[in-house]
């Protein structure tokens, strides 16, 4: 059998400032941006292609526990903020939480384990029915303010 892995090495002599590019249509992997905005005075990284598939998984697993977390925490503010009346923060949240989930769905599920994406899918899941329970007594609430002031005329 043929080993068909393919390995990139990029070798500098001298910094010359010249784009290095790749064929990106042969390569197979995950595409990231970094957001590192510290100055470097060495190589400036645009865009990086992940092509290790254990490494991708990492990579995603982390952005998306930093993803559930701002939820989770996004979620505790909500529940504590007792203001909101209308539900529109709430019904911002369940918004971007479907969008996310999409997210995960078309383009992060080829790379993951189906068994993680099935737990992820039921920890969205469960944030979204506690979003939806808190709208509902909200809308509840509200509804019950509603009555007690058409009674007062």
């Amino acid at each position: 059998m043929k080993n068909n892995k393919r390995h990139y090495k990029i070798i500098k002599n001298k910094y010359d400032r010249k784009k290095i590019s790749l064929d990106e249509k042969k390569l197979v992997g995950f595409s990231v941006k970094p957001r590192n905005n510290v100055y470097y005075s060495g190589v400036e990284v645009n865009r990086m292609m992940l092509v290790n598939r254990s490494f991708i998984q990492t990579v995603l697993k982390k952005k998306i526990k930093r993803k559930l977390d701002l939820y989770l925490q996004y979620i505790v503010n909500i529940m504590d903020d007792s203001e909101d009346d209308s539900g529109t923060t709430i019904r911002f949240a369940l918004n971007d939480l479907e969008k996310y989930r999409s997210v995960i769905k078309n383009n992060y599920k080829k790379y993951l384990d189906k068994k993680y994406v099935e737990q992820l899918l039921k920890k969205i899941g469960l944030i979204e029915h506690e979003l939806k329970v808190k709208e509902y007594y909200i809308n509840q609430y509200s509804m019950s303010l509603q009555e007690e002031h058409g009674k007062s005329r």
